[in-house]
């Protein structure tokens, strides 16, 4: 992620927001795997 340039340079003005905003962006990516694992393994 911090390939991008606007990560690199959020990550080198503000270590602490880039670090919360990444771990609130992992948050939401594991909510929505959760959601749609339990989408496909829901029997109909």
């Amino acid at each position: 992620m911090y390939k991008e340039v606007r990560f690199k340079s959020l990550q080198a003005a503000s270590p602490e927001r880039a670090a919360a905003l990444l771990a609130k962006a992992q948050a939401q990516v594991d909510r929505t795997w959760k959601e749609y694992k339990y989408l496909a393994e829901r029997p109909f």
